[in-house]
């Protein structure tokens, strides 16, 4: 559901293949605060999700390993990745799930 004055309004729903990583990249539009949440709605644990983000769109900073609250369990939601005063174009993200499952990303930001 859209929602008025954001600049950053994401949702997305993808399949992890098994022992794959799989590279998102979630446009964050600028935003100087914003929040990213990942769900596990699949039956297959996440247990590598790492991110960078993309100032400018075009050169991404190093991708930083996460490791809190992994792995993630299905049904869980990983705590939310933040970004504050920190505008940036896009938030790129890489997840491993060894039997493969299903993800949901949301993200808002203004």
């Amino acid at each position: 559901m859209p929602f008025d004055g954001l600049q950053c309004d994401y949702t997305r729903t993808l399949t992890l293949p098994p022992a794959t990583p799989v590279t998102v990249d979630v446009g964050i539009n600028f935003a100087t605060n914003w929040v990213a949440v990942v769900q596990n709605v699949g039956d297959n644990e996440v247990t590598g999700i790492s991110i960078a983000t993309l100032p400018l769109g075009g050169i991404a900073e190093p991708l930083v390993v996460l490791t809190e609250a992994l792995p993630l369990a299905a049904g869980l939601a990983y705590p939310g990745i933040r970004g504050c005063q920190e505008p940036v174009l896009k938030l790129r993200m890489v997840f491993v799930s060894p039997g493969g499952t299903i993800i949901t990303i949301n993200a808002s930001g203004r």
